[in-house]
């Protein structure tokens, strides 16, 4: 288990290796931004996009939107959503 929280405070040869080394990863975040950002760890994004087909990805909630090249920003019934955030763009469709 990863908790993309601790990321920053995690020496990157102690978990790079890992994750790519995995068969599978669940991704299962509430709020996208914080998967798309990694927590402020930039490196995360960059290794999911290195994963390659052999990986299998498993996005729940926030971590199935953050894929896509882009998802609209959340509505909060009061105002309306306005533009659009940058996904991970690991597939052509949102």
């Amino acid at each position: 288990m990863l908790e993309l929280t601790a990321l920053p405070s995690i020496k990157e040869s102690d978990w790079i290796p890992v994750v790519r080394e995995t068969d599978a990863l669940l991704v299962w975040v509430a709020n996208h931004c914080i998967c798309v950002t990694g927590c402020g760890n930039p490196d995360w994004a960059d290794v999911l996009a290195t994963l390659g087909n052999e990986t299998v990805y498993v996005g729940v909630s926030g971590g199935s939107m953050v894929v896509a090249p882009n998802f609209g920003v959340t509505y909060d019934g009061l105002n309306p959503p306005v533009g659009s955030e940058e996904g991970l763009g690991m597939v052509d469709f949102a």
